[in-house]
């Protein structure tokens, strides 16, 4: 089986599992990962939020989406990066470890 036939059996088997799974309307996925709505438009703005459908005049975020969201997320934080993405734009925002008034790191 070569490359692309793995990605096409993912990509199926992925469709298979959130064909159940509705899409989300953005104060569902905010409520869902317990961020603000004015956190999910400046991420947006920002280019680091989810990516969105239009479905009439209501915007939805797919199951896919959001998964995709958090991987990219979690790839952004593995590398110290808060805010932004982990591809090295100008946004993205490095945090160094926390340190406590005594000067310990927290």
């Amino acid at each position: 089986m070569d490359q692309s036939e793995d990605d096409h059996s993912e990509r199926r088997s992925l469709l298979a599992e959130s064909a159940g799974e509705p899409s989300m309307t953005i104060a569902e996925f905010c409520t869902s990962e317990r961020i603000s709505r004015a956190l999910f438009y400046v991420m947006q703005r920002e280019g680091w939020g989810p990516r969105v459908m239009y479905l009439g005049a209501s915007v939805r975020i797919s199951p896919e989406a959001h998964r995709d969201w958090r991987r990219e997320r979690e790839a952004a934080a593995a590398t110290g990066i808060r805010r932004g993405k982990s591809s090295g734009k100008a946004s993205a925002v490095h945090v160094a470890p926390r340190r406590l008034r005594d000067g310990t790191k927290a």
